[in-house]
């Protein structure tokens, strides 16, 4: 590739979109970071064109930060996201300045488009609409084993119908049957 193209890969502007997870313990210094992970991004030569402060939203599963060689366990954390134009050249700098923040516990750099948005309330809402939605399913679920409990409950009741509408034999009845079948056993056994 000859310097000329370098020079106009270089120059080429994109629109990228940087997730975030903070790590939760700043509370009140959320904000505050948050600005300067902005300033991080205009210092790289980028364009904020769109952002969604953090919000704190459950994890899927326990993150582990190391900070100064000891370890961290998260399981939940700030999420919020910046737009931002750059140049394609920028991003590689953009990305040594965020490796290096301690508060960012993970973050993930994506190509975008200038349309793009979602808010991360928007995204806490959903996240605590799955959890609704699993409870709703759980009773819905018990619901449906309880009918079904009601079914065989039914059923039972039917099959209990039936026996007691049935004529019953006798005691009588049932040992002259089994007095015939012990006869006709003992008269095979006597022709053998």
């Amino acid at each position: 590739m000859s310097d000329e193209n370098i020079q106009n890969e270089e120059k080429i502007m994109q629109d990228y979109e940087l997730g975030l997870h903070l790590i939760p313990t700043l509370e009140d210094k959320t904000e505050e970071v948050f600005e300067g992970i902005k300033a991080i991004v205009t210092k790289t030569d980028g364009t904020v064109t769109g952002e969604s402060t953090p919000v704190l939203i459950p994890l899927a599963y326990q993150m582990v930060k190391k900070i100064d060689s000891k370890n961290y366990k998260y399981n939940t954390a700030s999420f919020g996201w910046v737009k931002f134009t750059t140049s394609t050249a920028a991003i590689e700098s953009l990305k040594e300045e965020l490796d290096l923040h301690n508060d960012i516990l993970r973050y993930i750099l994506l190509k975008t488009t200038a349309d793009a948005n979602t808010s991360s309330e928007d995204i806490s809402k959903f996240l605590q609409g799955d959890e609704e939605d699993e409870v709703r399913e759980e009773k819905e679920s018990v619901a449906q084993h309880e009918d079904k409990g009601k079914e065989f409950s039914e059923e039972e009741e039917e099959v209990k119908e039936e026996t007691e509408e049935s004529p019953k034999e006798t005691e009588e009845e049932i040992n002259q049957k089994v007095d015939e079948a012990i006869d006709a056993i003992t008269e095979e056994k006597e022709e053998k």
